[in-house]
């Protein structure tokens, strides 16, 4: 640590330093920390696991809310996992694999949502609401509407922090045309530097 916190005063003096580290490097700094408060205290150094761990942790947390929600299974049902392998991901014991499910779950959502709002603004008479105010009253009126819209955002979270670890480019396969309409809205909104559509390659959400 004291090499790190050195480095930080040269370069920015009076600023706390920050350390990134797996987890048995972690664990163990923090118990540097607690035994020795004085010395690389934490107001001195802030500790932070390594991005794998995070983006592990946020799977974890977003299992949990979907453990007997039926997602598994409706991941298997639509053949993008197998009955195993859907089941795996909400303990995520593959990194990846969990990553791709979330991705296509958030993807499927969107467009279900999106085609809620549209039958709404189709069967009603007057000027239709706006889809932020139509998507508050949901959440206000229907509790499984409200469960799904967190999980949607737990979803995005988890998109957002791994374009923060450096992900330029991004590919998406689909046969479903809002898909791609989708992809091109939030381009401009992910930073990302290039992105790919395959259409007419993947599996309808």
């Amino acid at each position: 640590m004291h090499p790190t916190m050195q480095s930080t005063q040269l370069l920015n003096p009076g600023q706390s330093s920050v350390l990134g580290a797996d987890q048995p490097i972690y664990a163990t700094a923090k118990q540097l920390q607690w035994t020795f408060p004085d010395i690389p205290g934490e107001y001195k150094v802030l500790l932070v696991l390594g991005a794998l761990h995070i983006e592990a942790k946020i799977h974890e947390m977003i299992g949990k809310l979907l453990r007997d929600s039926g997602w598994a299974t409706a991941l298997s049902q639509a053949q993008i996992l197998t009955t195993g392998r859907a089941q795996s991901t909400l303990e995520e014991h593959h990194i990846k694999r969990t990553r791709y499910a979330h991705q296509v779950s958030l993807v499927s959502l969107h467009l279900w949502k999106n085609g809620a709002y549209s039958a709404y603004c189709s069967g009603v008479l007057e000027a239709p609401q706006s889809q932020e105010n139509w998507d508050e009253l949901k959440r206000t009126k229907s509790p499984q509407f409200r469960y799904w819209s967190t999980i949607m955002e737990f979803e995005l979270l988890l998109c957002r922090f791994i374009h923060s670890q450096g992900h330029k480019i991004t590919i998406v396969r689909t046969v479903d045309s809002d898909a791609v309409v989708l992809a091109i809205h939030f381009f401009s909104s992910l930073g990302v530097l290039e992105q790919w559509v395959c259409f007419g390659s993947g599996k309808s959400p």
